[in-house]
Order: structure tokens, then sequence, then C-alpha cells
């Protein structure tokens, strides 16, 4: 039988009973320790039989039909064998990956429901989803005092502060549009404004950028921007770091504020990375004006 497609249903306020009588209301934090089996409970509570093209059912022992979605029906719907969902919903049987994926498309899992119930059954998160930034990014990075970018699942540069903007940016030197272009294939980026390139910041970048790929498989900047880096005679033949550039004091170099370091901070939204580069200056060189 055919898994049936995610219909577009909007879920109602979350009144209905499961059928063991128990009141689906939401999740509680008592409820918590258990998140899948709560979800679980929650959205098929919220759906009724009537949206997958089956009766109503009567009650038991009464003439009282019941809109309600049962656990056997959610059997009959994905084809899984009789009592397999009540086994996976009261914890006895832990389903595999695509059950899971079945099971919580077919109830209508919200995305970050999704990644709250693939962490506590598998220990891990499926793959962000690629979305468009808010417009608010730039409010975000211009409140912040050392340079400041927000980049989009594809690197694209969504927001830049005007700290980061004196040191990429100038009158013979357009802002950079790709983060990952621009730290990694840039060549005046590499010889001017990120010293020690190929030993300090290229590796670390390298990993940061294999971790964004994986992320996101689909991306087509991505991916050709990872043949450039194939490609690049000098990217080539540099192995990735054991971690990223977070939190590491690497050497920089500012158009205003001089040689120093930075220890860049990156905190991954949904939709957008904030990345921001706090600057230490060098004591011996507090004042370099380049000309670049």
């Amino acid at each position: 039988m055919e898994s049936p497609r995610r219909r577009n249903v909007q879920p109602t306020r979350a009144e209905a009973s499961c059928c063991s009588g128990t009141e689906v209301s939401g999740v509680t934090v008592e409820s918590q320790h258990r998140p899948f089996r709560t979800l679980l409970r929650l959205y098929r509570g919220r759906r009724t039989r009537g949206e997958f093209g089956l009766p109503a059912r009567s009650s038991r022992g009464t003439s009282t039909k019941v809109a309600g979605l049962r656990q056997g029906d959610v059997d009959w719907l994905l084809d899984l064998g009789f009592g397999v969902y009540q086994r996976i919903e009261s914890g006895t049987q832990r389903p595999s990956v695509e059950t899971f994926v079945r099971i919580t498309d077919l109830l209508g899992f919200s995305e970050q429901h999704v990644r709250i119930a693939q962490l506590d059954l598998f220990g891990t998160e499926p793959p962000a989803t690629a979305g468009a930034p808010s417009g608010r990014w730039q409010e975000m990075v211009d409140s912040h005092g050392e340079m400041a970018i927000a980049i989009d699942a594809d690197g694209e540069i969504v927001a830049a502060n005007s700290a980061f903007l004196e040191m990429a940016a100038s009158a013979h030197q357009p802002a950079p549009q790709n983060w990952w272009r621009w730290t990694l294939l840039d060549q005046t980026a590499r010889d001017n404004w990120l010293p020690l390139w190929e030993v300090a910041w290229a590796p670390r970048l390298l990993t940061d950028f294999m971790l964004a790929s994986v992320r996101h498989p689909a991306s087509g900047p991505l991916a050709a921007i990872r043949q450039a880096v194939r490609d690049d005679p000098m990217t080539q033949h540099i192995l990735v770091a054991d971690s990223g550039i977070g939190g590491q004091a690497l050497p920089v170099r500012h158009r205003q504020w001089g040689t120093g370091r930075v220890q860049p901070l990156l905190a991954v939204a949904t939709a957008a990375t904030l990345i921001t580069l706090p600057f230490i200056p060098d004591d011996h060189d507090a004042g370099l004006n380049a000309s670049a």
C-alpha cells in the first residue's frame, strides 16, 4: 500500500483525546522526558479520520460517532502491520528511520517537532531546511560594535555591519557577496586581511565549509564552491582541521584597526548563521591603515 502524501491540513486546537482517554492539549514540562511519544499522542489527537478519507467510527457501547484517528488507523494508512504503531507510541518498539519519517509526515509534525523527535529517538538532528532569512538580520549585525555578518544556507552574506565592511571592502574592492568564496578563494582576502591564511584560516574554514555542505546537500552554490575549492591550486592540497573557526584565536588585519586577532563566534539559526568576529589588537600595531 502506498504511503499517503502529506495533506495541507491545518491542525485544529488540540482538544481531541487519544484512544486511552488522556486529554491531549499540549506538551507539558512533565511530559518532556519522552518527547517523541508525547508528540505522537499530541499530533494523532489533532487528526481526524475524515482527513484521510476514513469514516467516523462508533464509540464503544454507544451510537456516538467519534472522528479521532486511532492507533490502528495509522497502521492501516501506512501499511505497518497490526499493532506496530501502538507499540511505537507506547515506547515498546523503536521505529526505523523510514518508518519515523512516514509517521511524522502523516501526522503533520512541525519542522521543530521533527527535530525534537529525531534527537530524542536517534540522537541526531535532521538537515536544516534552507529558508529566506529575515530582513531583521541587518539590524542585528548593526547592533554589534565588533565585526559581524549574517550568511544564509548558501554562504551568501545577507547582512554585514560597517566594522566588517571597513575591513573587507573599499572604493577599489567591492564588498564580498559570499562568505565561503571570500574566505576560501578570494586572493585579496588571503593576502591582505586573513594573515597566515594557509595554516591558520584555511584548514578550519574547510572544516566549517564541509559541515555547511552536509547540512545543505542540495545547495547548488555550495556545490559550485566545492568544485572551485577542488580546482584551486592553493586549497586543493590543504587538509581540514579537527575543528572550525569558532572560538579560535586567528590573525587578522583590519583597514582601520590594524593587525590583531579575532575569536569568531557562530550562532546558527534556521535560515541564517550569525558570525561575530571580536577583535583583539596587537599591542605593537594599533593603527595600521591598509590601502589595498
